[in-house]
């Protein structure tokens, strides 16, 4: 005995005979469609039957990528984005997802892969499963009813929906908390998250999948006066319909440097000369004390045996860098020729212990090649510092930020 209440269920889901304000979604995949002929005459009042049954198609539809924004990145560093990859068609389909990326004045060892975890760990991800179904009945709770699928009814799986998807419903995230195969008539799906506010025969439930975007290294910049950046386009293909593959997601890194650059001055003769002229450029760079950046071109800061030399080291990292900088280290040699000033290295002002590499005499503490028992080459540094007057940095430099780290040594 065909069950009229389902077919009349299932013709309001179609939209066929039910007059409604709502605009229908189209029908779940898989869902068997049956209705019955009947035919009676004097003699056979009971009438005889005749049904045909409609297995409704799984269509085949480009899912959605969850817009990502563009963003800066200093050269070499990792990226991680959160993409969440939504189905539209009416039932389960494998996509394969593909990221690429276009570089302009970039270089280095950029790729990109999906993967579950947002540092790069787990399997790569090449593919996702979504699933979809819709309302076979109008629902004012989170208990909500949907057709069949026509697999088994003991898998608890309904059209590749499952206890613990996340599903989309009216543009509205809600997770899968059970589903109930056990009624011939219908599956019923519980709902965890916001209360639903009370949808229509038809409404789509598109499941939603996340993966993180990932790539150990942006680059590095090829030409540092131009803008470099990388172009990223994400590309899903249906198994249904491989013809159907397109971009879901598109939008670019922006590569941008940190700069360090290195002064000097002779703290007994604060001339610098060009072609024995004093030196007008590069302009000097005061912190406190007046620094040149000699040594390019005919730029010489000239000093005398038994004068003393200061240094300064400045790192910059501009506004747009995105994230800051993670174990920055400054390291340095001593010139020839020059000794080293005991405790006058400073970082942002303040004084920094000299280094501790368990050698004798006072010890450079940016040396990149300190003997003994210290194995971090050079100094970590930061751009403000809230530690006791001795410590070095903690290596982290936010966005917009100057880190000077100052020192001395005397000409022999």
């Amino acid at each position: 005995m065909i069950n009229l209440m389902r077919i009349i269920k299932l013709g309001a889901l179609l939209g066929l005979s039910l007059a409604a304000s709502s605009v229908y979604a189209v029908t779940p995949g898989n869902t068997t469609l049956t209705n019955n002929a009947k035919l009676t005459y004097d003699g056979n009042a009971t009438g005889i039957f005749a049904a045909v049954t409609v297995t409704v198609d799984t269509i085949a539809a480009l899912p959605t990528g969850f817009p990502l924004a563009d963003v800066n990145k200093a050269e070499s560093q990792s990226f991680s984005a959160l993409v969440s990859i939504t189905a539209t068609n009416n039932g389960p389909d494998d996509y394969g997802i593909v990221p690429s990326f276009t570089p302009t004045n970039a270089a280095g060892t950029a790729t990109f892969g999906f993967f579950p975890n947002a540092d790069g760990t787990g399997t790569e991800i090449t593919s996702v499963e979504l699933g979809a179904t819709a309302m076979q009945e109008a629902s004012t709770t989170n208990a909500i009813k949907v057709p069949h699928d026509g697999s088994s009814t003991a898998d608890s799986v309904v059209n590749g929906l499952e206890v613990g998807d996340k599903v989309d419903i009216d543009s509205v995230t809600y997770t899968i908390g059970a589903v109930d195969e056990t009624d011939p008539d219908f599956v019923l799906i519980t709902l965890t998250g916001a209360t639903l506010p009370g949808s229509p025969v038809g409404t789509a439930i598109q499941e939603i999948k996340d993966v993180f975007l990932f790539t150990s290294t942006v680059g590095t910049r090829t030409a540092p006066g131009d803008p470099a950046d990388l172009a990223v386009v994400i590309t899903a293909t249906p198994t249904l319909n491989a013809g159907l593959a397109a971009s879901i997601d598109t939008f670019t890194i922006n590569i941008v440097r940190v700069t360090i650059t290195k002064y000097v001055r002779n703290i007994f003769d604060s001339n610098c000369f060009e072609g024995g002229t004093t030196c007008t450029t590069p302009a000097p760079v005061t912190s406190p004390a007046t620094f040149y950046e000699s040594g390019a071109g005919t730029h010489i800061v000239k000093a005398n045996s038994g004068q003393t030399l200061e240094y300064l080291i400045r790192v910059i990292t501009p506004a747009d860098v995105g994230s800051e900088l993670v174990d920055a280290v400054i390291g340095d040699v001593l010139p020839p020729f020059t000794a080293y000033v005991a405790s006058s290295t400073t970082l942002n002002t303040q004084a920094v212990t000299d280094g501790n590499g368990g050698g004798t005499g006072p010890e450079f503490p940016l040396d990149s090649a300190i003997s003994g028992t210290d194995t971090v080459p050079g100094m970590l540094i930061q751009d403000g510092l809230a530690t006791s007057s001795g410590d070095q940095g903690d290596g982290g430099v936010a966005i917009s930020s100057t880190v000077d780290v100052v020192y001395q040594v005397i000409l022999q």
